[in-house]
């Protein structure tokens, strides 16, 4: 009789092992190969704390309730 050229259950699980293991090393050295682009242009970034005190609003706490109260009632 003939061999049975089928694929059976422990090859299947040897085979997919080693293709996870070859695509683990590849996933983690690929990042090695790219370098990252430089920024075109600068990003404003804001200066926390001075930036808010200096724009702080004291809310209305009575307009707070009365808005979360209806958007609410509106939807749900």
């Amino acid at each position: 009789m003939a061999d049975k050229k089928g694929l059976n259950r422990r090859d299947f699980l040897k085979n997919a092992g080693i293709s996870a293991a070859g695509l683990a090393i590849v996933a983690s050295g690929a990042g090695a190969l790219w370098t990252p682009k430089k920024a075109s242009a600068a990003v404003e970034v804001p200066n926390w704390p001075e930036d808010f005190a200096r724009n702080y609003k004291e809310l209305d706490l009575e307009a707070v309730k009365e808005r979360a109260y209806y958007s609410y009632k509106e939807a749900g």
